[in-house]
């Protein structure tokens, strides 16, 4: 059994080379997993040719039922009704696990009943990653933004959020994948850049006898 990490990765991997061998340049990849972006929106963020998209991972088919469980993803499953966000989040928001040899991936909506007659059964990575160059799934910069804080304004507060705002006084940090920097990278730079360390005077005169 493959764990959720491995599965990340060698889902990037594929993405890499099925980019290449369709004569896709401007690919991305924002992993999310382990960061204060993973509860509120997944595991990773990618954009392939412009086409944008969230994609949570599982091990296995049994465990997608733990999504259920979520404070921070079950409200989507209710509120998304009630939204705008419908139609952006059955073309972006997806659900991948493993089964047999393959990692199949699934419109992260289908764990709600009410939609599962809408979807086709679970399609293979490179399937995927074909639709996604095709434009037949994914969204475009201003669809994801909206997406993205959709998710942050309905998730239950809490540290993990989509709007980050460390630092006292800083406007918010927003998730935008199109500018190249991973959200964890976002962070490293402003707490660095507003909490410079000051100069150890002691541990200087110590250097120098």
């Amino acid at each position: 059994m493959k764990y959720e990490n491995i599965l990340i990765g060698d889902f990037i991997y594929a993405m890499g080379y099925a980019s290449c061998q369709m004569g896709i340049a401007n690919n991305k990849v924002d992993l999310l997993q382990q960061t204060p972006g993973d509860k509120p929106i997944g595991d990773l963020l990618g954009n392939i040719g412009g086409r944008n998209f969230i994609i949570e991972f599982k091990r296995n088919r049994k465990l997608l039922n733990t999504e259920i469980s979520k404070d921070s993803k079950s409200f989507l499953l209710k509120k998304v009704l009630e939204s705008e966000m419908l139609l952006i989040s059955k073309k972006c928001h997806f659900i991948a696990f493993f089964e047999n040899v393959d990692l199949l991936v699934n419109p992260y909506l289908y764990l709600n009943s009410i939609y599962q007659s809408d979807f086709q059964e679970p399609f293979s990575q490179d399937v995927f990653f074909k639709m996604l160059v095709e434009k037949q799934i994914g969204a475009d910069k201003e669809e994801i933004n909206k997406y993205t804080r959709f998710l942050s304004t309905y998730s239950k507060p809490s540290s993990s959020t989509v709007l980050v705002n460390y630092l006292a006084g800083r406007k918010p940090l927003v998730i935008d994948i199109s500018d190249g920097y991973s959200l964890e990278r976002k962070l490293e730079m402003e707490i660095k850049i507003e909490k410079a360390p000051a100069k150890n005077i002691q541990k200087q005169k110590g250097m120098e006898m």
